[in-house]
């Protein structure tokens, strides 16, 4: 996504909550990391996250309608900001249930500055089992309903299937060279959602365009 926006003239600001950003992997997926805007200053909870955003907003609309690109890595490796001050006195004294709180707060913010704006805001996250659930098998992304209340469009990835020479049985998993990565298109209100597709990942150089058009 960053480099599809670099591609046609805009910005991709990446807000690296999980400090795990490989620049040479996305050198090798065509971004231009030299052209990523890549905060090093210290943005440790919800709320200062947001703030960057705001001012990102307000800048783009000031000097130039230029497209921007705002990735959020990720809603659950950031806590609000008084559980991260707690969390810095110990572990007994960080708690754990403001978060879905201040998602909902910030976003209800920041949405209408979104949206009278050039700029396109990806949150990322994990899905995790819902262990309170009565449900078996249950899932959720653990900050709240409000991400996906505000979201455009909300996208599943799992992976279903190994990709390469593990298709042969005689191989093992050293031969594997990818994943089959299934996306599932749960929200959208641009466009009918619930379908499905399947492209080929391959290790180190991101989706295999030429194999997924001959699948197709």
């Amino acid at each position: 996504a960053c480099a599809e926006f670099q591609a046609q003239g805009g910005v991709a600001l990446y807000l690296d909550f999980e400090r795990k950003l490989d620049f040479s992997y996305a050198d090798a997926l065509d971004v231009d990391v030299d052209a990523l805007v890549y905060p090093r200053a210290k943005v440790d909870s919800i709320e200062a996250g947001f703030a960057v955003i705001e001012k990102v907003i307000a800048r783009v609309r000031d000097v130039a309608e230029v497209p921007v690109l705002i990735v959020w890595d990720s809603l659950q490796s950031v806590a609000a900001a008084s559980d991260a001050i707690g969390a810095k006195r110990g572990f007994e004294d960080s708690g754990y249930g403001n978060e879905a709180y201040q998602y909902s707060r910030c976003l209800r913010k920041i949405i209408p500055l979104i949206h009278d704006s050039r700029a396109l805001l990806m949150l990322i996250s994990q899905v995790r089992m819902d262990l309170g659930s009565p449900v078996s098998g249950a899932q959720t992304i653990g900050v709240g309903k409000a991400p996906l209340f505000y979201a455009t469009q909300c996208f599943i990835w799992k992976q279903v299937a190994g990709y390469g020479k593990l298709a042969s049985k005689i191989r093992g998993e050293a031969d594997r060279v990818g994943q089959v990565t299934e996306i599932e298109v749960r929200k959208n209100q641009v466009a009918p959602p619930f379908v499905k597709v399947q492209v080929p990942v391959v290790f180190g150089s991101g989706v295999d365009r030429a194999g997924s058009l001959l699948e197709a």
